[in-house]
């Protein structure tokens, strides 16, 4: 089906056509050859009823696709805006040099046609549904704003990266219909013919990208008189207690599994506190977490219900040894030499071939003696117009995010994350920027783990799964 420009501009050439209409029009346009029909409405104001109003099967062919030059474009649009109930066999729209964006804030501007949305819904009901646009000189004018903001805006990127090729020619409007009309009723093309070059059709900007949002602490509620609440010094979980201690349940958090049993022993107070801790405790005890048991010290402190902080429960007596003292400590180091180099998109809307940006993610098993972790040093190509963030999960969960500018030996400091040996532990990067395509990160060695680039950016920046580590290193304290 092929859709005129003004009066029936275009239409003598696309003889490939099954069916075509023309634009109509008062004056010499009534003189002139209507073909197989119009496609507009006298005075419609963007009326789309015309655009529709042909049988699926002419002349024994399936209507599979739709055809317009220059004022042309409205009649593909106005089709999906009628959608009629056989609309699922249009596979391939197909528009010549549809206009720059004045040409293009009228009827495709209007809302009631929606065309963007129009043609997103209908590139969405089939991934093998396609739109071509060869562009001229009008097209192509300050960088295709026109058919951006009015087709391509509601695209995502993976429709824009592969059901949409837009041709730049560099002709000018009535020599680009002359030179491309063989086109109609031609096989799909799978890529620019002649001599245009195809222009890679960006996605919208994404919304800036926000940290990942922390898990909070859940709130205690209420209790019995003479139970309490108790919690980690380092903030990462509570537990609530009867007061002979004879059980504690574990509330939801990051440090023990929900539902853990906790039966302190002993306790030492004022000794060998979590750092920046204030009013701590500790307590030898035993448990039962998850898939496994332990025992070993726990840092606390009351919270709630008459218990005085870093005073014990009754019936628990003092320790006859010291707690631990925490120091530093590295649960992931992988710093060595060989360091392989692998491209992530950098997120510069400025440059659609980096969106979105990628991230990078290093995953593994938080190792025996370590309490908290705060502290990254990643290698990223050093750039500050690039920005890096870091996001700490434990178990799947979020917990700390910071965010620091690429400086080839990048710092990101977070507020202490409580974790457990043997708790997963990841640390995800991602990228924004204001300038360039590309950003790299390293791997080096086999630490135990899984680093992974995720990138869908069209400018060659893979996607890949190994076990060779990232080259960083995690740091923070011991239990």
């Amino acid at each position: 089906m092929f859709y005129s420009g003004k009066c029936n501009a275009g239409a003598g050439e696309a003889t490939g056509a099954v069916w075509r209409l023309t634009a109509g029009g008062g004056g010499l346009c009534n003189l002139q050859n209507r073909y197989d029909g119009v496609w507009t409405r006298p005075g419609g104001n963007c009326d789309p009823s015309n655009a529709a109003a042909f049988p699926p099967v002419i002349h024994g062919q399936s209507i599979g696709g739709l055809a317009g030059y220059s004022l042309g474009r409205l009649g593909p649009l106005y089709f999906l805006k009628v959608s009629p109930s056989w609309v699922s066999q249009i596979h391939y729209i197909l528009l010549f040099d549809p206009g720059n964006a004045a040409d293009l804030s009228g009827c495709d501007a209007d809302s009631n046609i929606d065309a963007a949305g129009h043609i997103a819904s209908w590139l969405g009901r089939d991934p093998k549904n396609k739109l071509v646009v060869m562009a001229g000189k009008l097209t192509s004018e300050n960088n295709h704003a026109g058919i951006m903001k009015r087709y391509f805006s509601k695209l995502s990127l993976a429709t824009a990266t592969t059901q949409v090729v837009v041709c730049d020619t560099g002709l000018s409007h009535d020599d680009l219909i002359k030179a491309y009309a063989w086109m109609v009723g031609a096989e799909v093309p799978i890529a620019c013919p002649g001599i245009s070059q195809q222009w890679p059709v960006p996605a919208p900007p994404p919304k800036p990208l926000q940290p990942l949002p922390l898990v909070p602490t859940p709130t205690p509620a209420p209790l019995p008189a003479g139970e309490f609440y108790v919690q980690n010094a380092d903030g990462g979980v509570y537990w609530r207690s009867t007061p002979d201690w004879t059980s504690a349940q574990v509330i939801p958090g990051v440090g023990f599994f929900p539902g853990t049993v906790i039966k302190p022993t002993c306790y030492q107070s004022g000794v060998g506190n979590v750092p920046g801790s204030t009013n701590s405790m500790w307590e030898q005890a035993s448990w039962v977490s998850g898939p496994g048991s332990g025992s070993g010290w726990i840092n606390e402190h009351f919270i709630a219900d008459g218990a005085a902080l870093g005073q014990p429960s009754p019936g628990v007596p003092r320790c006859s040894s010291p707690p631990p003292t925490s120091t530093r400590i590295d649960l992931y180091s992988n710093y060595g030499g060989g360091a392989v180099g692998h491209a992530m998109c950098r997120g510069n809307p400025s440059r659609p071939e980096s969106m979105p940006g990628g991230i990078a993610t290093e995953t593994f098993t938080v190792p025996p003696g370590v309490g908290s972790v705060d502290k990254a040093l990643v290698q990223i190509d050093p750039d500050p117009t690039v920005t890096a963030h870091a996001t700490v999960s434990v178990n799947g969960v979020a917990r700390a995010s910071a965010d620091a500018a690429a400086a080839g030996d990048t710092t990101f400091n977070f507020p202490a994350v409580a974790v457990q040996p043997g708790n997963t532990l990841s640390l995800s990067i991602a990228f924004t920027a204001t300038y360039g395509k590309i950003i790299t990160v390293y791997t080096v060695s086999n630490p135990g783990g899984t680093f992974t680039a995720a990138n869908s950016c069209p400018d060659g920046a893979p996607s890949l799964t190994t076990s060779e580590g990232l080259r960083a290193v995690l740091s923070g304290w011991t239990q």
